[in-house]
């Protein structure tokens, strides 16, 4: 009967060679040591040849072993796209998880753009808290991961925050008819942990503005449900437009811009990373200009 060579030995053939060693071997490959060993040991008795020897504390290749090496590569990459040219593909799934701050424009725009550049993949959106946004990026639940990450204090010109990040300006916001007269200013805030609670807090402080938080709540529906009662007033993010019901409120301080954290997978292709980037600044770009010409008509 006619030797047999087993991919699985043929493959730890080649990783001894390729690592440099039994131990290094049996790392790269997940297996313990000793099954490396009796893989080449199994081939050694296919083939009746001594394949690798010990000299010292190295292992070296025979002349047999070198010949075998050179013919494992050979299979081992004639089985491999053999295996993956047979493989039904099956589509994958971009995880989108962005904070509820961006989604009315961040959502849409993102959703053309995956679908048209990775037409084969679906595409499934998550809107969550931003500390949890961040942490599914931390996880590797989420492929592009958009979501607040503080204050960014640094003077023009610096637009940009990082590589990976945009600035989005942050106004006050309150009832259509919300007069100023009230004192303590009431103030309604997300529950912590949030990346907005502590600089409202700090940029009263530092202003000397007597307040009260009067709501605190864990969503940002909640949040400008309370505002739009007239309840309290909150500072917010502008990215998608003032929301119905509410309206800028310019005589109150408010801490330097935000930072719009964007994370995308190494997985994904980099025309693709960068075109998500850019698509997020665009977004935060064209909210900025239109803040700046809605306080300006105001004025």
């Amino acid at each position: 009967m006619s030797p047999t060579l087993d991919i699985t030995p043929l493959r730890s053939l080649v990783a001894v060679a390729t690592y440099g060693g039994f131990h290094r071997a049996a790392v790269a490959l997940h297996l313990t040591q000793s099954a490396v060993s009796q893989h080449v040991r199994r081939l050694e008795s296919e083939t009746g040849a001594a394949l690798v020897e010990r000299v010292g504390r190295v292992s070296r290749f025979t002349d047999a072993g070198d010949v075998l090496l050179g013919e494992a590569r050979i299979i081992l990459a004639a089985h491999d796209r053999a295996v993956e040219r047979m493989q039904v593909p099956v589509p994958r799934t971009i995880t989108v998880a962005t904070t509820e701050h961006a989604a009315d424009r961040v959502v849409p725009a993102l959703a053309a753009l995956l679908r048209a550049r990775l037409p084969e993949e679906t595409v499934r959106f998550r809107l969550d808290r931003s500390d949890r946004v961040a942490a599914a990026h931390a996880n590797g639940d989420a492929d592009v991961a958009i979501y607040l990450d503080g204050v960014d204090d640094r003077p023009p010109p610096d637009e940009r925050a990082g590589a990976d990040a945009v600035r989005i300006p942050v106004v006050w916001l309150g009832a259509t008819d919300f007069t100023l007269d009230d004192e303590p200013l009431p103030v309604a805030l997300f529950d912590a942990p949030c990346a907005l609670r502590e600089p409202i807090v700090d940029v009263l402080r530092q202003a000397d503005r007597d307040h009260q938080v009067v709501c605190e709540t864990p969503d940002l529906a909640g949040l400008q449900s309370v505002v739009r009662a007239g309840v309290a007033v909150t500072m917010l993010p502008v990215v998608d437009g003032v929301p119905e019901g509410l309206r800028m409120i310019g005589a109150l301080p408010v801490p330097p811009p935000f930072v719009l954290r964007v994370k995308v997978a190494e997985r994904l292709p980099a025309d693709t990373r960068e075109a998500v980037l850019a698509a997020v600044a665009d977004i935060a770009e064209q909210s900025s200009t239109g803040r700046r010409a809605r306080v300006r008509a105001v004025s």
